[in-house]
Parts: structure tokens; sequence; C-alpha cells
């Protein structure tokens, strides 16, 4: 891959006179890496991280037999990647929801401006996504009947705040997102989990916002960062997870539930039920940070958790964000990802839950599904060329 960097920093360095006074140019810039996963895979067993690479805060839908997942992309463009599974381990591409500049434009913001933690659900014949663009108009959501495309134009949700999710019941939808606490914040990082109903057919919200967590599990430990937030509904319980603790090594995944959808929700008391912040920090090859999961039902109703994580070098954290897959057990009648007593512990392959046995992968596309690609948006403005050649340099880093 240093190659590959070099290339073309030297490219954009030695051109002629004429592109040298000009901002960098290009249309398409693609590139492809290898795996470092070397753990080899027995009958009834899978290989995490399940994709490798820049894939963060997954989100996942089952309709039918088919699993379908959106990630983050940032201020990259084409933006919020889709792909389709049969097994929740190999996974294939299908297409970008962002595809075009008059969804979302992105020219000139950086990584933390645009696009992160998308949601992703299917309901009466509709794919549905919501998310936050941060420097755009807020939060939105883009509709779709074939998850590859085309994604409509963002339908702009007039709530603040980031992460929203959307919960289905019958034929009522609900957005459940981080937004301020309903008093003054009584510290930094405190902010709340709320809900309110929103009208599909019209494509707007009504009705009251309810705040259903103020801080996090337990305000007087003043938790930071509370979201992520999605809601799941299991034996006359409403299940409520979210992240908390912030994107660094503090970084967790706790679960609260609730009998009635808009509250009160009781913490589970073995909380987190994920986290690696407990763990030696000079443990060899560390994976850390691990938060901002989903759970997914399969058709033999099994949960089954999706997620991020980082890898950490030297206690640096690296944008090289890799996700996987866990098996979610029950516990004394909570969901839970590990035993109740003592840390999380960060699980590196596990036994398949799945009915139908995964095909190992051929050697070579074991590198990463399918080369990254990011074009320049057809805008003409030089400010934009700069920002997406940039960005490609970033991820070409990254690798």
């Amino acid at each position: 891959m240093k190659i590959q960097t070099f290339a073309l920093l030297a490219g954009l360095a030695s051109g002629t006179p004429a592109f040298a006074s000009d901002a960098p140019r290009f249309s398409s810039f693609s590139y492809d890496g290898q795996t470092q996963e070397k753990v080899a895979v027995g009958p009834g067993q899978y290989r995490n991280p399940i994709l490798s690479g820049y894939y963060p805060d997954p989100s996942v839908t089952r309709v039918g037999d088919d699993y379908y997942l959106v990630l983050s992309s940032f201020a990259h463009y084409p933006g919020l990647p889709i792909f389709r599974s049969k097994d929740l381990v190999n996974w294939t591409q299908i297409g970008n929801a962002i595809d075009r500049p008059e969804q979302l434009d992105f020219t000139g913001m950086r990584t933390s401006q645009a696009v992160f933690a998308p949601d992703i659900s299917f309901h009466d014949g509709v794919f549905y996504i919501v998310n936050t663009c941060v420097e755009c108009k807020g939060n939105f959501v883009i509709t779709a009947k074939d998850p590859a495309g085309p994604w409509s134009n963002p339908i702009w949700l007039p709530f603040e705040g980031i992460d929203p999710s959307i919960y289905w019941e019958g034929e009522k939808a609900y957005i459940v997102n981080n937004r301020a606490p309903a008093e003054p914040p009584r510290y930094e990082g405190h902010r709340a989990i709320w809900i309110q109903e929103y009208d599909w057919r019209a494509g707007k919200m009504v009705g009251e916002s309810t705040q259903l967590i103020n801080g996090g599990v337990d305000i007087s430990k003043k938790p930071v960062w509370i979201e992520g937030p999605h809601i799941f509904r299991k034996d006359g319980y409403y299940y409520l997870t979210a992240a908390e603790g912030g994107t660094s090594v503090n970084h967790s995944q706790v679960a609260l539930r609730s009998k009635s959808l808009r509250g009160p929700y009781i913490p589970f008391a073995g909380n987190p039920i994920l986290t690696q912040r407990d763990l030696d920090p000079a443990r060899p090859n560390p994976i850390t940070s691990t938060g901002h999961a989903k759970l997914v039902q399969t058709p033999e109703r099994r949960l089954v958790r999706d997620l991020p994580r980082r890898p950490s070098v030297r206690g640096r954290l690296l944008q090289h964000r890799p996700r996987n897959v866990l098996v979610t057990g029950n516990m004394e009648g909570w969901l839970a990802d590990h035993p109740a007593e003592g840390p999380a512990r960060p699980v590196r392959r596990h036994e398949a839950e799945t009915t139908r046995k995964p095909a190992e992968p051929d050697p070579d596309q074991r590198r990463f599904p399918l080369c990254r690609q990011l074009r320049r948006q057809q805008t003409g403005d030089a400010m934009g060329r700069r920002a997406h050649a940039q960005g490609a340099l970033l991820s070409a880093r990254r690798r």
C-alpha cells in the first residue's frame, strides 16, 4: 500500500506546469488492500472481522432471507455504502445510497461534518435510511424500493441532534435519536435519547417528543455521549441499546428495557453489555472502542449483534474501523454479550449460529470486498476537486 500512496503523491507533485498551477484533478481513483487476518476458519466457524478496513457504524436489517447493511462514509463520495448478505458473514456491496450531488453536497467538508451513523430499515416494500449530515441541514430520511438504488433525495427532519434510527410498530414509525437533555447540561458530554412519531406516509414528524434516557445508564456517574440508539421489541419488552462513553477507548454498548415504548427504561444491571475499556491497555494486538452496535433477528429467532471496532497502535486509535458480528445470548431474561459478573471480553472468533454453513471466500477475495472508489462530484468547483483529492489521499493512507 505504501507504493500506491507514494505513486499517487508523486503524480500530484510532478505534473505538467499547467496541472501544477491548478487544484489536483481526477475523475476516479480506486485501490484495494489485503486484510491482516491469519486465523484459519474451521467447520462451523467464521472469522472476525467480517469486513476489514473502513466500515464504521453498521446498521443492518433483514428482509426475508437477505440481510442489508449500511455504513458511515463521512465526507467521502459516493456515500453510505450498501451491502447484502445471506448469512451475515459474506457480504457484497450493491450500491451507495448517496450517489448524486443533488442529494448531498460534501464540497469542502471535513470528515466529521458530513454523514455518519446511518440506520436502515424496511417497511411495506420500501427501504428507509435515516441519518444526519452535520453541516448540511441536519437529520434526514431517504427511501428506495431497491436497496441497490436509486435512493430518493433527502426529506429533512426538524429535530436537532444526531444518530437517528427508526423503530417500526405495526403501521406506525418512531424515530429515536441523540438530542440535548431536557435541562441545562450538567457537564461536558451530557446528552439524552429522545423518541417521536414519524408519519412515514407524509414524511414528517408528528406528536410530542419524549425523553427516554437522560445522560446515560447512571447520570450520577456523569456518563458522556449517549448516542446511536436502537429500539426493538422482544418477549413483551422494549429494549433500547445505545453507545455510551464516547468513541475513544471508553466506548461501550449499554442496554435498557421497558414495558412501555415511551418508558420508563430500566438499565441492565450488568451494563455495559460490551466494551474493552476494562482490559489491560498493554495487551498485545488490542482491539478497542467497540460500540454503535445494532441487533438483528435471524429467521431462527436468534439475535445477532453487528458492531464496529478499532485497532490501536501504541495508544493511537486508527481510522481503520472493521466490522464484527457477535451472537447475542440470553441471561436472566436479558440479552447480553457477556456474563453479568466481570468485564466484557472481545471475541476474535466465534462458532457460527446460522443454518447454512458460510463458504470460505476465495483467498483473492479476502482482500477488501471490493475496490474502494472515490469519484469527484461533477460540480466544476475547484474547492470540490481539491476536497475530494484530499479525501482520496487520506483514505489511501488509512489503508
